[in-house]
């Protein structure tokens, strides 16, 4: 599930820093994506990280994904907390 949804802007191993959105006029910016923390609210709490992955975050470059069972949701959920530095 991670490697068919989430890999391609966190990284296969959740470092981030992969360029997801080019912004603002020449010179232009990117926002890159962070690498997945133990500090975020979503590593302890499941239901905020449904939320984050679902909803996104807007105005942050994050779209949401909603598709999931309840049995992906926690495969997906167990499986990112792995990944977090």
């Amino acid at each position: 599930i991670y490697q068919a949804h989430c890999a391609s802007c966190h990284g296969v191993e959740g470092k981030g820093e992969i360029p997801v959105r080019r912004v603002g006029v020449q010179p232009f910016a990117h926002l890159k994506t962070k690498p997945f923390s133990t500090s975020g609210a979503w590593y302890s709490d499941r239901s905020t990280f449904v939320r984050i992955v679902s909803e996104g975050l807007p105005g942050r470059g994050k779209p949401g994904i909603a598709s999931f069972s309840l049995s992906e949701w926690e495969t997906l959920f167990q499986y990112t907390r792995g990944l977090a530095h």
